[in-house]
């Protein structure tokens, strides 16, 4: 009772929505992106120089940041433009050693 009113203050009930199929069809859908992520970075860094791979995965912090901005209208801060100008010039660096 002496959280009552925080609770309800935030919106919080003790309803327990229930789970719906397309909820488990995105989870298993998930869970099998995963698994197959971590399977081909595993082959590629078997196969092809770990430098690359590793400078290639490094790259999807670029993709999530702009999708950031593009989907969901975040600001694009100066320190986030820094950390991606320093993740293409080190990608640069290491394509053309």
């Amino acid at each position: 009772m002496l959280f009552y009113g925080r609770r309800r203050l935030l919106g919080i009930d003790n309803r327990v929505s229930a789970v719906r199929p397309v909820h488990i069809l995105l989870f298993a859908f998930l869970g099998v992106t995963f698994v197959a992520e971590a399977l081909f970075q595993m082959g590629a860094l078997q196969t092809g120089p770990v430098a690359f791979v590793i400078a290639i995965k490094r790259l999807s912090i670029l993709f999530t940041s702009l999708a950031g901005v593009l989907v969901f209208k975040e600001a694009f801060s100066r320190a986030r433009l820094a950390g991606a100008v320093l993740i293409l010039a080190g990608v640069t660096v290491i394509y053309l050693s």
